[in-house]
C-alpha cells in the first residue's frame, strides 16, 4: 500500500493535532517514514521516548517467555520507536537480554549477527524445549496383560500383550 492510501484510510479517524499532521503529510506528499518520525517527535516527549526505549527495547527476556516471541517483540519495538540501530546491533541487544536458562541452551551456538540467524536459532530453541519437556514429562505407562492358554502357557501377541 502506498503512502496516499495509508493517509486516506487514517484521515477519517483523526481529530485535533493528529488530523493536522495527516493533512500536512497528504498535502506535502510526505513519505510515511517522515510522517511517522514527525508524529513521534510531536506526541512523545524525549524523556518518555527514553523510558519507552528502556522498558520495551532494552529489556530482558521474561521468565517463561518464548524466545521467538521475545525476538519478534524487540524487532517490532525497533520499528515502532524508530530506534536507529542496524541489524547486528538489534541482534546483539536480543542476545544480551536472554534469560540465564536461554543463554545456557545456546552456549554452543556460533555468534549471531542477523535476523535470519535469530530465526534459525528460534527453531533450535523450539526443538530443545520439546526435548526438555519430553525428558521431564513421565512416559506413558505400558501394561502387559497375561492370558493363560488352555495348555497352561501364556503367549504374547503381536501388540506385546500375552494372549491365549
Amino acid at each position: 500500500m502506498n503512502e496516499s492510501g495509508i493517509y486516506e484510510l487514517t484521515y477519517r479517524y483523526c481529530r485535533g493535532e493528529l488530523l493536522g499532521l495527516v493533512t500536512q503529510a497528504i498535502n506535502s506528499r510526505e513519505t510515511f517514514e517522515d510522517f511517522h518520525a514527525r508524529s513521534l517527535e510531536h506526541f512523545i516527549p524525549s524523556r518518555e521516548m527514553s523510558q519507552l526505549r528502556i522498558a520495551r527495547y532494552e529489556r530482558v527476556q521474561s521468565v517463561g517467555e518464548q524466545f521467538s516471541n521475545y525476538v519478534q517483540t524487540i524487532k517490532y519495538v525497533t520499528l515502532v520507536l524508530r530506534i536507529n540501530e542496524n541489524e547486528a546491533q538489534v541482534v546483539e541487544r536480543v542476545l544480551e537480554g536472554l534469560t540465564p536458562t536461554q543463554r545456557a541452551r545456546f552456549i554452543f551456538q556460533s555468534p549471531l549477527s542477523s535476523f535470519r540467524q535469530l530465526e534459525r536459532l528460534a527453531i533450535v530453541d523450539r526443538n530443545i524445549a520439546y526435548a526438555d519437556r519430553s525428558r521431564v514429562e513421565p512416559a506413558p505407562e505400558v501394561t502387559i496383560a497375561v492370558v493363560e492358554s488352555p495348555t497352561g502357557h501364556g503367549e504374547l501377541g503381536q501388540s506385546g500383550n500375552k494372549r491365549a
